[in-house]
């Protein structure tokens, strides 16, 4: 078998694609269409047969065609974090995050340094996000595509969060902490 990612079939069980190997990779998120995946080093070719280094490669490949429809360099380490839809993707670096939506292929930047753990809520309408410096948890209205004028103080920082099915947020630095029906709150 090739090295690479195997994507199988779920009623028979057949490797249905195959993502060849192309560098270090670090993380990957089911998207709107397909894998989106980052790699921290890897190497290319140009057309002219020349070995091309890349860094920080945020790339989206299609499953169905097996083509990779956008690649982006950036200039340093990044995590993703999908919402349960995949519509939405969060690259998030020491600098900044990049909210990416992988319908049309488009993203923004919210321009906040120290930003920790992220967590789309299960109704994928709000994107609670932790900034590790001043310890409090921001949440971004995604049908609006603005800040939300609730934050909450973190102890920070965090291991995990992530919101329940009902609209609860759940935070973990030592103990699991459930801010209850958060989500109805931060929608006021």
């Amino acid at each position: 078998m090739a090295a690479g990612t195997y994507i199988f079939d779920a009623n028979t069980l057949q490797a249905i694609r195959v993502i060849p190997k192309v560098g270090m990779r670090e993380s990957y998120v089911w998207s709107a269409q397909g894998i989106m995946f980052y790699a921290e080093k890897m190497k290319t070719q140009s057309s002219d047969g020349k070995t091309i280094p890349l860094k920080n490669l945020l790339m989206a490949f299609d499953l169905q065609t097996g083509k990779v429809k956008v690649a982006r360099e950036y200039p340093e380490n990044m995590s993703l974090n999908a919402s349960s839809d995949h519509r939405y993707v969060t690259a998030t670096t020491k600098g900044y995050m990049e909210l990416l939506d992988t319908q049309n292929l488009t993203g923004f930047r919210i321009l906040m340094k120290n930003i920790g753990q992220t967590a789309f809520s299960a109704n994928n309408r709000v994107l609670a996000f932790e900034h590790q410096v001043n310890k409090k948890i921001f949440f971004f209205d995604l049908q609006t595509k603005k800040m939300l004028p609730y934050t909450l103080k973190s102890e920070g920082p965090l291991e995990n969060l992530f919101w329940t099915p009902d609209g609860d947020l759940v935070t973990e630095d030592l103990l699991f902490t459930v801010k209850p029906n958060l989500l109805a709150a931060v929608l006021k």
